[in-house]
């Protein structure tokens, strides 16, 4: 599954919630409360779901990428054992 089409399903599971917790009344309660926070409170709490995200963002880059690595030193490995096998292999001759 591809990018575009993990943020499209993300974004409207999101609304699907929110329309959920409207129709049932919690939201306009939930604003309610948080409009009712001090400002620093709201701030605090947006760059912690902003870190989040930036979070989840970056973790599928670098899970990709050490996979790429591990899979490059995998290679390498293979390649030393088999020069090595064929050293030893030549010794014997």
């Amino acid at each position: 599954m591809n990018k575009k089409t993990k943020r499209s399903l993300y974004l409207i599971g999101f609304l699907f919630v929110l329309y959920i917790l409207q129709q049932a009344g919690v939201l306009g309660a939930m604003l309610s409360y948080i409009g009712g926070l001090p400002f620093w409170v709201v701030l605090v709490m947006a760059g912690i779901l902003i870190s989040f995200w930036q979070f989840m963002r970056h973790s599928d880059d670098e899970e990709k990428e050490d996979e790429k690595w591990i899979e490059e030193q995998g290679q390498v490995f293979i390649r030393r054992m088999q020069e090595e096998k064929e050293r030893r292999h030549k010794n014997i001759s």
